[in-house]
């Protein structure tokens, strides 16, 4: 979508916006997609926006990428992200004067909250999950010794609820991962993809050429997983899967499995042990753009979240917008996922995609062998999400929508 056309969707005044990111730009994994794509949505809208993000060593202090300005600083203590250390660059924020401060939320974060009582200006919070209570739950099944300083988890609470009470607006998946008393100034939002990049017609691309005949994998059905392997994305589910599909279908197909994690070397070693490994291709992390070449070149995704295996998703919901479904969906793929609220209102059944039972391992099977066996059924659901994602389901949708919520803020202040 050309700039002009996208200042033409916006509403017209141009704002100073200080985006506050503990997540290095430009990178190819999820916070980072996430934080480029809103900075980078907001300025072809025409606002002048300033992305305060940590640095890695490489990287300048100070740059301009497609109209963003970017200051870093270092934000790690120990491995730890730790996002109030860009308090560094008070005097650099202060000259920007924003109109508007959005953060994406975090316990160790808190920096937009502090200026905007410095500086009295409105913040907006990008809430992507329940951090604290993530990592809570994360100390008690490590045994940490953090979990058993019940001052600090109070403390830690308070200054997570002082966020909150410092913002105007904020903007999050679900409304449970929000303090009750913030949730009536919560506004539900979807991530999205860039559906340029990932797009189907990529599939005649040299490089996807290049793919296919460097791995073999012409006249073969290519099922892709791509994520983090992690329990609660389905990591350990996938071996049976393979196996199950294996079974139930006649037809060559390939696993393209994208991504590493906690979980990648037991999940690779499980597939040589049951004798599935020659049907797989474990390809670990890959830069984004390499990633929309595979997902042109496939006709299946998956993604078998299990939220048996992750407490936090239990206890407040499916609170994940994960930006891949909506890439699956840019890049005309019919989608597999397990059927959690909200992600079941994205994926269709019979529609753009299926949706399973989480942990029913069977039903992943004969579902994904029933698409493989019917491709031109499959290629349909395929077209119907790429028309989806195009249509609701896109960065710049999710930005339209962001600006609005801002603009309200704003004109409230005023």
């Amino acid at each position: 979508m050309e700039n002009t056309t996208l200042r033409r969707m916006s509403q017209g005044k141009k704002l100073r916006i200080l985006y506050i990111s503990r997540e290095e730009i430009p990178a190819s994994h999820g916070g980072a997609v996430h934080t480029w794509e809103v900075a980078r949505n907001m300025a072809r809208l025409g606002h002048s926006i300033t992305v305060l993000c940590h640095r890695l060593h490489h990287q300048n202090p100070f740059e301009i990428l497609e109209g963003v300005k970017i200051i870093r600083c270092p934000m790690s203590v120990k491995g730890k992200k730790v996002p109030i250390l860009g308090m560094v660059r008070f005097h650099q924020i202060r000259n920007i004067r924003a109109d508007i401060i959005m953060e994406r939320f975090d316990t160790f974060g808190g920096l937009g909250a502090i200026l905007s009582r410095l500086l009295g200006i409105p913040l907006l919070l990008e809430v992507n999950y329940p951090h604290l209570e993530e990592m809570v739950w994360k100390w008690r099944e490590k045994n940490h010794w953090i979990a058993r300083q019940g001052w600090l988890i109070h403390l830690l609470g308070y200054w997570n609820r002082w966020q909150f009470k410092r913002s105007r607006a904020n903007v999050a998946p679900l409304k449970t991962i929000v303090p009750e008393f913030a949730v009536s100034r919560t506004h539900l939002v979807h991530w999205g993809a860039d559906f340029t990049e990932f797009n189907p017609r990529n599939r005649l691309d040299p490089r996807c050429t290049e793919l296919l005949r460097s791995y073999n994998l012409e006249g073969k059905t290519i099922i892709i997983f791509v994520g983090s392997f992690k329990p609660w994305h389905g990591a350990l589910d996938l071996p049976a899967i393979i196996s199950e599909t294996s079974k139930k279908t006649t037809k060559r197909v390939y696993f393209v499995l994208v991504g590493d994690g906690e979980m990648w070397s037991a999940v690779k070693q499980s597939t040589v042990t049951q004798g599935l490994f020659e049907q797989c291709l474990f390809l670990g992390q890959r830069p984004h753009r390499e990633v929309a070449s595979w997902l042109a070149l496939a006709d299946i995704a998956i993604a078998p979240y299990n939220a048996n295996y992750y407490h936090p998703m239990k206890q407040f919901g499916f609170f994940w917008s994960p930006a891949k479904i909506f890439e699956y969906m840019a890049a005309g793929l019919p989608v597999v996922a397990a059927d959690y609220f909200p992600l079941n209102r994205i994926i269709r059944d019979g529609f753009n995609g299926r949706n399973v039972t989480p942990g029913d391992i069977p039903q992943y099977g004969t579902t994904i062998a029933q698409l493989v066996e019917d491709p031109d059924k499959a290629r349909q659901m395929g077209t119907r999400a790429r028309r989806l994602a195009t249509s609701k389901y896109g960065w710049i949708h999710h930005t339209l929508d962001l600006e609005r919520i801002i603009f309200d803020v704003v004109s409230d202040r005023a």
